[in-house]
């Protein structure tokens, strides 16, 4: 038989297990947002050089003319 007990170490566990796992997910939360944030700058550099290597093209170009 279940007493009120048992149950009460039952929701203890289920308390602890809840908080611990909240953590994790905001931890990774944080994790992911600072992966996105990486993603955006080096997406930001890839066009920044893409810009310049046309630039520098055109440049070649005119002085071919």
């Amino acid at each position: 038989m279940i007493d009120d007990k048992v149950l009460n170490e039952e929701l203890a566990t289920l308390k602890v297990d809840f908080e611990k796992t909240k953590k994790s997910v905001e931890q990774m939360e944080k994790e992911i947002l600072s992966q996105r944030n990486n993603l955006n700058a080096i997406f930001g550099a890839i066009q920044q050089t893409e810009k310049l290597l046309k630039l520098s093209k055109e440049k070649k170009d005119d002085k071919k003319v």
